[in-house]
């Protein structure tokens, strides 16, 4: 059988999105995959881990909770809703879990095939793999660094398969977690940053499917590649994005809703009004935050390719 650790880390506001990531790897799984999670546990509740035992009914899997607290990470920074101590756990993923080799999912994907072909990657010679975000700002990243990391070698720190073996033996976490406590201040992407520059020689790219950002369905930013590429109908085996959210126009979106209604979490799945009334009042909303995106190339660029409503509709926080 295909042995695949696979490794989340959340708290309990996003215990049931980590639940809901987890289902979708059990259902898109094949019969021959072996799935072992790893959950770095911020204080999640019994109830939600009840819920998520119930999903053994979809597939057999082992499931390991780990507790993590502040403590760990002296010297961090934190900021309240948006770097927590579940941001910086998967520093920590290879100190605390004995396995030779991981896959880190953040809580906001959605895996639509099995991970198996992934978790075979060949990293031996490597720290980690990801996937390259190229809806990253790469004047922040050259300036920020002084041109030690290369825009095209930037990845994305949601999905990572990382060496287990090779951060233990080169003490990896804690040459992290020093570089977060002297510089988590100035980084504008906490964890992200910090990995692709300490990890800089180390790291391999792999292909997109593996991590679907939202910048690899925008046909403004696929534009812009040095390399031009259409992913605009990319099929995904790892869709990253936040589904849940009310009339969010997003790609796969509905086949994520489809499982939430099925899932122990059904009673969150979002209820959109895409009534005329109420998308004259996202518009709105819209125009306040860029009062002057009827100027702009990039709005008529994605509204060629995605349509008027739904370049509106990507927005939504």
């Amino acid at each position: 059988m295909n042995r695949i650790n696979i490794c989340f880390a959340t708290d309990n506001n996003y215990a049931k999105y980590m639940g809901l990531a987890l289902m979708s790897v059990l259902k898109s799984a094949n019969k021959e995959d072996n799935l072992h999670f790893f959950i770095l546990d911020n204080n999640i509740k019994q109830e939600e881990k009840d819920k998520i035992a119930t999903l053994q009914k979809i597939k057999p899997f082992e499931i390991t909770y780990i507790p993590i607290n502040e403590g760990m990470f002296k010297g961090c920074h934190f900021r309240e809703g948006k770097i927590t101590v579940t941001t910086y756990a998967r520093f920590l993923a290879p100190k605390l879990i004995n396995e030779d080799k991981l896959l880190y999912l953040d809580c906001d994907i959605f895996v639509r095939k099995s991970l198996a072909p992934f978790f075979n990657i060949d990293v031996s010679n490597y720290y980690m793999a990801g996937v390259c975000d190229i809806g990253m700002n790469r004047n922040y990243i050259a300036n920020k660094f002084n041109g030690a990391i290369i825009p095209e070698n930037y990845i994305n720190a949601g999905v990572l398969l990382i060496n287990n073996k090779k951060f233990k033996e080169e003490n990896i976490a804690d040459t992290l977690l020093k570089y977060a406590a002297e510089n988590s201040l100035t980084l504008k992407y906490a964890d992200q940053d910090c990995l692709n520059y300490v990890l800089r020689e180390g790291i391999k790219l792999i292909d997109p499917t593996w991590n679907a950002m939202d910048s690899y369905f925008d046909p403004y930013v696929i534009l812009k590649q040095k390399n031009k590429f259409d992913l605009l109908s990319i099929d995904p085996a790892v869709r990253h994005f936040k589904p849940w959210k009310v009339n969010n126009a997003r790609e796969f979106r509905e086949e994520y809703i489809g499982m939430m209604k099925e899932s122990p979490w059904k009673e969150f799945t979002p209820k959109d009004d895409l009534s005329l009334k109420n998308f004259l009042k996202i518009l709105y909303r819209y125009w306040l935050r860029y009062p002057a995106f009827f100027l702009t190339p990039k709005f008529y660029i994605r509204v060629k390719y995605l349509g008027f409503k739904n370049t509106i509709l990507r927005v939504i926080d």
